[in-house]
């Protein structure tokens, strides 16, 4: 049997564990970058219905490289990144 003395899993990144990160989850990030209008009430981030036709999307097909919101997860994403390598 072996014993683990003085292995405290304080948290992720220590011990067996890989480190975790993700983008926040509060922000609706697909549903900004389809274009519904986002809303902060409260403290609190929520999205509000696309107020077009869905099936537009679908046909003209969607285009993120100059989407701002979809440059901005991808500057979150790179910060991110930056900081796991350190």
């Amino acid at each position: 049997m072996l014993a683990l003395k003085g292995q405290y899993l304080v948290s992720a990144g220590q011990g067996d564990f890989i480190p975790l990160a993700m983008p926040l989850q509060k922000i609706p990030w697909i549903e900004a970058m389809l274009g519904c209008p986002i809303k902060m009430i409260n403290g609190q981030i929520w999205n509000e219905k696309y107020p077009g036709n869905p099936e537009g999307i679908v046909q003209k097909g969607i285009h993120f490289e100059s989407n701002p919101w979809f440059q901005l997860y991808l500057e979150f994403i790179k910060q991110l990144q930056n900081k796991l390598h350190k």
